[in-house]
């Protein structure tokens, strides 16, 4: 990537999703297939085409910091919600529910095929009882395995609100660079 410019492309909230209440059903959480070809998309991304990419992948790399400030990352399974939260289970024994107890400020890295990727950072929270069976059934309509884990003791949930998310398609030139702050993510769910 040395040697190659990148053009910073600053957006709008114009272009929104269709509105979001609380999380969709469950059989329209995560649409299947792919984002389209490359070669669509040398534009700047809406937010309806970056939920699109998020949704396109089901893995990303998790980072938490430890409370002496080491960091820690992990691979994990992804959902993502129609208010661009990211939902994922883990173990109360784990390194990165022991870290979010403590500082629930949370980065993501989703994707690299083609070169594109969406960096993300959040604030990351275990959804209350009521909240828990729509996180649940979200995820698991994502996860079709996800029931099995049930049993797992510790077994927690976690939602991630974005406050920033970046988008960067390095497959053509110049680049493009897309970063959202809080409160433009906040203009999408309006």
């Amino acid at each position: 990537m040395r040697g190659r410019r990148a053009r910073r492309v600053e957006t709008s909230c114009q272009d929104r999703p269709p509105s979001a209440h609380g999380f969709p059903q469950a059989s329209t959480a995560q649409p299947s297939g792919t984002m389209a070809p490359m070669s669509e998309h040398h534009h700047p991304l809406t937010p309806t085409e970056l939920l699109s990419y998020m949704r396109a992948q089901p893995w990303a790399i998790e980072a938490t910091v430890t409370p002496q400030g080491a960091p820690q990352a992990a691979v994990i399974g992804v959902a993502v919600t129609d208010r661009w939260e990211l939902l994922f289970d883990t173990v109360s024994q784990s390194r990165k529910h022991q870290n979010l107890v403590k500082n629930p400020r949370v980065a993501f890295v989703i994707g690299w095929e083609h070169e594109r990727t969406v960096q993300y950072e959040g604030i990351a929270e275990i959804p209350t009882e009521a909240e828990l069976p729509d996180v649940q059934a979200y995820y698991f309509d994502r996860f079709p395995d996800g029931p099995t884990r049930q049993t797992w003791p510790g077994l927690v949930y976690w939602r991630v609100r974005p406050i920033w998310i970046r988008y960067s398609n390095f497959s053509v030139n110049p680049p493009v660079i897309q970063e959202w702050d809080a409160a433009a993510i906040a203009g999408w769910l309006k």
